[in-house]
């Protein structure tokens, strides 16, 4: 079976829920996807035998080529890119590496090459397992801080057959367990350990309909 945790949205606990479902697993292998932050050996301590450099490609202008037409910095989901009355303005930080400003670009101007808030994503991320019929469950963490949006994301959840797994509340413990670099499952957090098990009984019952899952997190 595969898990698979996700979500459009960073900081909503992704690396702490997958790092502890797999140390509640038996003989589970865990695989960081993380392209930015892939941090989830802080908390597994595995030993690392190889590494490579590995990027995501940035926006080049071709300053000679651009029209100024502002066709990317209107498409960049990220506001990545600003258009100015001289130039195109790059904002590294902010930029996902999409390449959608390469697609809309009516010139060849824009180029790349290899360098290094709730509802809204997770109705992206139920989106895209609806589109590849991938079956999805649904992790709300730190429901308890703002019970309306957790009102809102369960009845989204109900209105598309999205069974909501497990509901985490904000705990100090957890947040004492990650300055310590252990997972909350080691670290014994009470609560939230007994949630993160349930949690995997439910998706190891329903492993029954043989399917692999999908584990989208939000907050």
């Amino acid at each position: 079976m595969i898990i698979t945790v996700a979500s459009g949205k960073g900081g909503t606990g992704k690396t702490m829920v997958a790092t502890n479902l797999a140390l509640s697993i038996e003989g589970a292998q865990s695989i960081d996807c993380d392209v930015e932050e892939p941090n989830g050996n802080l908390f597994l301590h595995a030993e690392i035998k190889t590494r490579r450099e590995a990027g995501i490609p940035m926006p080049v202008i071709d300053e000679e080529r651009c029209t100024l037409c502002g066709n990317c910095a209107e498409a960049c989901e990220f506001n990545a890119l600003a258009v100015s009355k001289k130039r195109v303005l790059l904002f590294s930080d902010l930029c996902h590496g999409c390449g959608v400003c390469s697609y809309v670009c009516p010139e060849p101007g824009v180029i790349t090459e290899p360098t290094l808030s709730g509802i809204h994503d997770i109705q992206r991320v139920e989106a895209l397992c609806r589109h590849f019929r991938v079956p999805a469950l649904v992790c709300i963490n730190k429901y308890d801080i703002n019970p309306e949006n957790t009102g809102t994301i369960k009845d989204y959840c109900l209105q598309n057959q999205v069974p909501v797994i497990g509901e985490i509340p904000f705990s100090p413990a957890v947040r004492q367990a990650l300055v310590t670099r252990k997972s909350p499952v080691d670290f014994d957090c009470g609560v939230v350990t007994g949630i993160v098990e349930r949690m995997w009984s439910g998706i190891e019952g329903r492993d029954r309909l043989g399917s692999d899952w999908s584990l989208r997190l939000s907050e």
